[in-house]
C-alpha cells in the first residue's frame, strides 16, 4: 500500500456511563449494523472504529473518507449516539507529497497528527516512509541484477 490514511473517532453509546458492566455488549448491539464504504476499510475495537484508505491519489482517499465519515455520522445521528470529535484524528501515510482535504466530523475538523497509537502499536508516518522506501530501493536492486543475468555479460557496460 503506497497510500494510506487513517481516520479514528470515539464513539460514546448514549446513556451509559463509563466503566458499566453492560456497556461492550450494549455497544456490539448498537453498532453492529455501522455502514461500511466499498472504497475504505472499517475497523473497529471497544468504542474506537477507524477508517482506512488507500489511492495512489491522496485528495481521493481523503475524499473516500470524507464520505464514509459523513455516512457514519447520518448513522450515528439515526440512532443518538454521540462521537467525541475531540478524541478524533487523522494520520496519512504517502511517498507523494501534497495537499489534502480536511477531513471533518459534525463540521469539526479532525486534526492531523505525525504518531498515533493503534491496538498498542506506534504507528509514524516517517518511520513508515523509510521503510517504504528502503523495500523499494532493495526490490530495484533485485530487479537490477535479475536484468542484468538475462542480457550475456559481453553486453553490459
Amino acid at each position: 500500500m503506497d497510500k494510506l490514511q487513517a481516520a479514528s473517532t470515539s464513539i460514546r453509546v448514549s446513556g451509559l456511563h463509563q466503566g458499566i458492566i453492560l456497556g461492550p455488549i450494549v455497544y456490539v448491539l448498537y453498532t453492529s449494523d455501522l455502514p461500511t464504504f466499498r472504497q475504505t476499510t472499517l475497523g473497529t475495537f471497544a468504542d474506537d472504529t477507524a477508517i482506512f484508505a488507500t489511492h495512489e491519489d491522496p485528495t481521493i482517499a481523503s475524499l473516500n473518507l470524507q464520505e464514509h465519515l459523513n455516512i457514519i455520522v447520518k448513522w450515528l445521528n439515526i440512532w443518538k449516539i454521540n462521537v467525541k470529535e475531540f478524541k478524533s484524528w487523522q494520520i496519512r501515510f504517502t511517498l507523494r507529497k501534497g495537499h489534502c482535504p480536511v477531513l471533518k466530523i459534525n463540521q469539526t475538523n479532525i486534526p492531523q497528527t505525525e504518531v498515533v497509537k493503534y491496538f498498542g502499536c506506534r504507528l509514524n508516518w516517517k518511520e513508515h516512509i523509510a521503510n517504504k522506501k528502503k523495500t523499494n530501493q532493495l526490490k530495484n536492486k533485485r530487479d537490477q541484477l535479475v536484468d542484468r543475468k538475462k542480457i550475456p555479460s559481453s553486453y553490459i557496460k
